[in-house]
């Protein structure tokens, strides 16, 4: 699955970053986490090491070729707080 990921950090610079996330292995097996016929995957995008503080900006862009990605519910956001 293709995407493009925006981040915009408060100082204004804006970082794009291209991603495809894979949904099966070499075999066909899901990569996922799966219900039934819904599977949930995860991977990560991006690690900071040190955060500035402030408002930070998150975009996700489709990039497949086709009106819509056929077997996608949707593509969310999770940030995480390392410990």
């Amino acid at each position: 699955m293709p995407l493009e990921v925006e981040i915009k950090v408060p100082d204004g610079e804006m970082e794009m970053l291209p991603v495809t996330i894979k949904l099966i292995d070499d075999s066909g097996k899901d990569l996922g986490d799966c219900s039934g016929d819904i599977c949930d995957v995860f991977q990560t995008i991006k690690t900071f090491k040190n955060l500035e503080k402030g408002k930070y900006k998150v975009a996700i862009k489709s990039k497949f070729a086709g009106p819509y990605l056929p077997n996608v519910l949707g593509v969310g956001i999770v940030i995480e707080k390392q410990k």
